[in-house]
């Protein structure tokens, strides 16, 4: 008799742990696997002011573009150097018995009528051979704002109320040429070899 009672008490208790086992089973919340509240993370994507998509959108990079360092559209000219320069030994060079004496003129747009710098305060007497490069830096730099400008160099022989021309360039810092914002621009003539020093800014 006492085993019997035994059993009926120990099968009693099994049920009762089966139901409150399984009561506990219904009422708990699968985890989520994508999403986090910790403010951080929804869906698997970041969205503290970081990344959104996978793109960079805190000040810094947008579809793979830094922003901030944007297309440049100004200018600065410091100063250019003469890298070569022919017919400069007398008799056949510009002066009969020496070197041309150096100078520039940067000009305002191409009617040559408006100077924006004078360089003759930086003239170089009686250049030959020997004495190139000549580098010129410019009181203060020449600034373009508009990238559809001009930039109009003239180099000439001083002669006192007769100065020659000797060489000149005009150009506009756009273009393929400048896709990558050079800081150095090559201008390659008939007799002389120009090398333009610039800036980019916005």
């Amino acid at each position: 008799m006492k085993k019997n009672i035994r059993f009926l008490l120990f099968s009693a208790g099994m049920v009762c742990l089966f139901i409150f086992s399984c009561k506990k089973k219904e009422t708990e919340q699968p985890q989520s696997n994508s999403t986090t509240t910790a403010g951080t993370t929804t869906g698997g994507t970041t969205t503290g002011g970081t990344t959104t998509g996978g793109t960079t959108t805190g000040g810094t990079t947008t579809g793979g573009t830094t922003s901030g360092s944007s297309a440049f559209t100004k200018v600065r000219v410091t100063g250019f150097q003469i890298a070569e320069l022919e017919d400069l030994e007398p008799p056949l060079g510009w002066d009969a018995n020496d070197g041309p004496d150096v100078f520039y003129i940067i000009y305002k747009d191409e009617t040559n009528d408006k100077i924006a710098i004078n360089g003759i305060s930086d003239i170089r007497n009686n250049v030959v051979e020997k004495n190139l490069p000549l580098i010129f830096t410019f009181p203060s730099p020449h600034v373009i704002n508009n990238l559809d400008d001009y930039f109009h160099l003239s180099i000439y022989d001083y002669d006192g109320s007769t100065d020659e021309f000797i060489t000149g360039s005009s150009f506009r810092f756009k273009g393929s040429d400048y896709a990558n914002y050079p800081t150095t621009v090559e201008k390659n003539y008939v007799k002389c070899k120009l090398k333009i020093y610039i800036q980019w800014f916005n």
